[in-house]
């Protein structure tokens, strides 16, 4: 409890491999998806809410993915990787926490375009909300391998004003770290 009587919140902003499965997420999916999700530069992913909601969206995620789908430059692709009939969406009430999707970016070239829209969507809604602040969650998997063999996962949890901050650094450690081939035994570096 803070001094008001709130809970206190801890900023968590941590990059780490990434122990996301696409394959065996992919796989789950139907055939027709399967084959578009694949070819995605950008992938929603389902989340786990603690063992009462595993595999669900949270409920900014048809707004996100609109905004990602209207923003993002032409050829760059966006989609869900859930099937329609298996979507489940869960709301947790809270007028300041802004919980994103799970995104994973295939495509190395797209992470700064994809930061600054995510920047921008929580910018917008806080506007849209008439808030002054809000609590950000976000969860972002770079596959940053060729091949596809390594990723990194980026989580943030912390305050709607240093969301940007967090971001721009994502972008310059992905940024930093495309060319270089001295970091690939440790995916962090």
């Amino acid at each position: 409890m803070n001094a008001e009587g709130g809970l206190e919140r801890r900023t968590r902003d941590e990059l780490v491999p990434s122990e996301f499965d696409f394959e065996q997420h992919v796989s789950t999916l139907s055939l027709g998806l399967q084959s578009s999700a694949r070819s995605a530069d950008v992938l929603l992913l389902p989340a786990t809410f603690g063992d009462e909601h595993p595999g669900g969206f949270p409920e900014l995620t048809p707004d996100v993915f609109g905004y990602l789908r209207e923003h993002l430059p032409e050829g760059v692709t966006v989609e869900a990787a859930v099937d329609e009939e298996d979507y489940a969406e869960y709301s947790f009430w809270s007028s300041i926490e802004i919980i994103l999707p799970v995104l994973l970016v295939a495509d190395l070239t797209t992470i700064d375009v994809v930061t600054s829209l995510l920047v921008a969507y929580v910018k917008n809604l806080l506007t849209r909300e008439r808030l002054k602040d809000g609590h950000v969650r976000s969860n972002i998997h770079v596959v940053v391998s060729p091949d596809g063999s390594i990723a990194l996962n980026h989580a943030y949890e912390g305050p709607a004003d240093t969301f940007e901050r967090a971001m721009a650094d994502l972008s310059r450690h992905i940024e930093n770290r495309q060319g270089t081939t001295e970091n690939r035994e440790d995916p962090c570096a």
